[in-house]
């Protein structure tokens, strides 16, 4: 990892339906153009910066933006629940496409992280000479194998989580919890989206620290509106 830096240059991107996306880009100018995909959907984007040190700044323009509906970008998802259904991966590859053209880039290194894996290989797919090359860190492919693994199979390594989680939406015994969540996160009533996002949050926490010496806390993020947007996305 290299030292912290700064941007050295930020703004927004106004999308056709209203979106704006946060950019920003550090390094050097005129190096090697190389972007870079968060996870998520939803949640910090960009903000904490620690995505720059993964690329030396004297051979890189490193680019980072925040995903429509996180970060510093606007609306957040959980701000605008009727737009959610246009919230798509080939939305997302079209505002990839036009933060290039806003930049002035021919081609870069695409470099996505869990969710952002999946994004960068949906980029790469449909763009495939705008790429310089493609690197790739936890990658998922959001197929739905992984998904139930992430939300029902690995409840067997944290069984009284797993309960409280499926239980909340009614199917810890049989059911799939990702479409019980899908419901109640988009629940015309803002208190029971609070609470289905909070135990979104806490089983998040709870199965992301497989491997690790477990979680520091109940909850992933720490600011009730960020449980709420990550789990809205």
């Amino acid at each position: 990892m290299f030292p912290p830096i700064d941007p050295y240059e930020s703004g927004y991107l106004d999308r056709p339906d209203g979106t704006r996306l946060y950019w920003e880009t550090a390094g050097n100018p005129a190096g090697r153009p190389a972007l870079y995909l968060h996870g998520g959907p939803g949640g910090h984007g960009t903000v904490t910066g620690g995505y720059r040190r993964r690329f030396d700044p004297d051979g890189y323009r490193i680019i980072g933006f925040d995903q429509r509906g996180s970060g510093r970008s606007s609306p957040w998802a959980c701000d605008s629940l009727e737009t959610l259904q246009d919230n798509t991966t080939q939305m997302m590859v079209a505002d990839i496409e036009a933060l290039r053209e806003r930049l002035g880039v021919t081609k870069w290194l695409v470099h996505g992280v869990s969710w952002g894996s999946t994004l960068a290989l949906a980029y790469a797919i449909s763009h495939p000479e705008r790429c310089s090359a493609v690197l790739l860190y936890a990658v998922t492919s959001g197929a739905r194998a992984e998904i139930d693994w992430i939300t029902a199979g690995i409840g067997v390594v944290f069984p009284e989580a797993w309960y409280r989680f499926a239980d909340h939406v009614g199917c810890a015994e049989s059911g799939r919890p990702v479409e019980g969540y899908a419901h109640l996160l988009r629940d015309p009533d803002p208190a029971v989206r609070a609470v289905a996002a909070d135990e979104w949050d806490r089983w998040e926490n709870i199965h992301v620290s497989l491997g690790s010496t477990g979680p520091t806390g109940p909850f992933l993020h720490d600011d009730p509106r960020f449980r709420l947007n990550f789990g809205v996305s």
